[in-house]
């Protein structure tokens, strides 16, 4: 799977983090520095696998721990269409 942002989602990354908003509801939604890294990641082009790694060598935690962390993440932003897969 290669999660990809919903294009009609606009976002702006300031310092480290991101906002970004759903032009359809107009809901707001903030990501933290690691969510932001991922979010810019779901370009349609990145594997989850690839994302996990890079994260993973990024924070140096485990693959497991950060696989499971960027799968709950990716799933909340799919629920919220922010994202697709």
């Amino acid at each position: 799977m290669r999660p990809k942002q919903n294009p009609r989602c606009a976002y702006k990354v300031i310092e480290d983090m991101c906002l970004i908003v759903d032009v359809d509801s107009l809901i707001y939604h903030t990501l933290n520095d690691a969510g932001s890294m991922i979010w810019k990641l779901c370009d349609g082009k990145h594997s989850i696998s690839e994302i996990v790694s890079y994260v993973q060598n990024k924070f140096d935690v485990e693959r497991k721990t950060v696989s499971g962390d960027v799968m709950k993440f990716i799933n909340d932003l799919e629920k919220k269409h922010l994202l697709s897969l």
